[in-house]
């Protein structure tokens, strides 16, 4: 059998993590994958110690997705779960769990921990190893793979290397070509300031797609301006109520926050923030928790309520029952007893209620981003927290970058995790 070598030429590859008591296993696996043009990355005659952690922990870094082969041993292995942790909490990559054998078996021995990182996942349960065909047809379901795949190089036709000569002669034919571009290029910049000396480029901020903005409303008489406004709110509008630190430019003062009208009832209504303001923990300590004992809510009802809102607009919020929803998804989670707040967090039933899959998607403020919110760089949206407990106690729910309503959650002590607080509006309260 031809000895299998992990993927070292630059480009997006998938890291492959699995516990080496079932490295026979796997290598079936791992050649699959590479037949099929995968391009992948496993560690390989690796010796324990500084060498292997820090190549490790590079590897994971810079891979597009992580895959786990899962099995009992994989979670009995400390190094197994260290891997799929820095994945996970630290990197945030996209997760391909792969079950050596019948998932719910081996989902029955493996830690909490595991579990709850792998939750929410696209995973596959392979049974019958051998069967490369079988297992080909179920992996190329996982989209997270489809950008390491296409230029992988089949086991044994490695390409041979350019003689040194000629790897020189196209250098120096590039430098030749890059130089002519300049010339070239300073020419025709010269031509174009002579016959349109009146021109004006356009900058990004002004192509770039803004956010749904609400009009800013004077400032004559507070308290009478924002009813004025909010009266003529409707569902779905984008409004302005109070100020919180944004751009982190401390110089220019607050902006104004911007919410989402979610419901109108008469005088009442609900907002939801349009960005995720800050990053803060569901809870410190990574303990059973529900939204009633959570920290994240006193933050929210201290802290933040000073911060956001002076005495005028603190007069329209309606202090609101909150009721502890249970999480549809993970019937058994305790949720604790409902709360009386100015300021929360949505449930799960909320969400559905709600958000469009548009609205459910958020992108961070800078400031939240500077406080740790995580953003997805490629379509700079982040997570945000629900008020709902997830599928450990010492959970809770989140709505994900991609609007995806994750029910198991992530741990509470979590504190890159946007903030997106709501709030009730009782308009009737001033006449």
């Amino acid at each position: 059998m031809e000895k299998l070598q992990p993927v070292n030429s630059p480009g997006k590859y998938a890291f492959l993590s699995y516990a080496h008591k079932n490295r026979s296993q796997v290598e079936a696996l791992i050649k699959a994958f590479q037949q099929e043009g995968y391009r992948v990355w496993f560690d390989i005659n690796l010796e324990l110690g500084e060498l292997y952690n820090n190549t490790i922990a590079e590897k994971i870094i810079g891979c597009e997705v992580f895959v786990c082969f899962i099995s009992k041993e994989f979670g009995e292995s400390y190094y197994c779960q260290k891997e799929l942790r820095l994945a996970v909490e630290k990197c945030h990559k996209p997760i391909v769990p792969v079950f050596l054998g019948n998932q719910q078996k081996i989902e029955e021995s493996l830690p909490p921990e595991v579990l709850l990182l792998t939750a929410g996942t696209h995973s596959f349960s392979i049974n019958g190893l051998n069967n490369r065909e079988r297992f080909i047809e179920i992996v190329n379901q996982a989209s997270a793979l489809d950008a390491c795949k296409g230029d992988a190089i089949p086991i044994g036709h490695e390409p041979k290397k350019q003689p040194i000569i000629s790897t020189l002669l196209w250098i120096g034919i590039g430098i030749i070509v890059l130089v002519v571009g300049v010339i070239v290029f300073v020419k025709l910049k010269d031509i174009m300031v002579h016959y349109h000396p009146q021109s004006s480029s356009t900058s990004p901020s002004e192509t770039a797609t803004p956010l749904p903005t609400a009009t800013p409303f004077a400032t004559t008489d507070p308290l009478i301006e924002i009813l004025e406004r909010l009266r003529m709110a409707k569902e779905n509008d984008i409004v302005e109520f109070g100020t919180y630190e944004q751009d982190c430019n401390d110089n220019n003062g607050k902006e104004l926050i911007n919410w989402i009208v979610l419901e109108k009832r008469g005088d009442m209504l609900l907002l939801l923030s349009q960005q995720t303001l800050n990053a803060i923990p569901y809870n410190d300590e990574r303990i059973d928790m529900t939204w009633e004992k959570s920290q994240l809510r006193a933050w929210l009802n201290d802290e933040f309520y000073d911060a956001a809102f002076n005495t005028n607009e603190k007069q329209l919020i309606s202090e609101t029952t909150v009721e502890s929803h249970n999480n549809s998804f993970v019937e058994y989670a305790e949720q604790g007893n409902a709360t009386r707040d100015n300021v929360f967090l949505l449930s799960i039933q909320e969400v559905d209620k709600y958000l469009s899959e548009k609205d459910r998607t958020c992108e961070p403020t800078q400031y939240a981003i500077e406080q740790g919110a995580w953003i997805n760089e490629n379509i700079g949206k982040g997570w945000w927290w629900l008020r709902t407990i997830g599928r450990f106690p010492y959970s809770a729910a989140i709505i994900t970058y991609d609007d995806f309503v994750h029910s198991d959650g992530f741990f509470v002590d979590f504190d890159d995790v946007g903030v997106r607080p709501a709030l009730w509006i009782d308009l009737g309260k001033v006449n």
